[in-house]
C-alpha cells in the first residue's frame, strides 16, 4: 500500500497552524520546514506549507 501523503500533509498543516496560533513559534517554523523538505516534489502539497510559512513573523 503505498504512503498517503496527503493525509500526512493534512495532518501536518493542522499542527503548523495550532502550533502558529497557540505562540509555539520555533516548533512551527520546524514543523513547516520539514513538510517543505519532505513534499518538495509536490507543489500542491508544498502550497499550503508556503502560505504558512509567509505567516510566520521574520526572525
Amino acid at each position: 500500500m503505498p504512503p498517503d501523503h496527503r493525509a500526512y500533509a493534512d495532518v501536518q498543516d493542522v499542527y503548523a497552524a495550532v502550533l502558529l496560533k497557540t505562540g509555539r513559534l520555533d516548533e512551527a517554523r520546524s514543523v513547516i520546514e520539514t513538510a517543505l523538505r519532505t513534499f518538495a516534489a509536490k507543489p500542491t502539497i508544498r502550497a499550503g506549507f508556503e502560505k504558512l510559512q509567509a505567516s510566520l513573523p521574520s526572525q
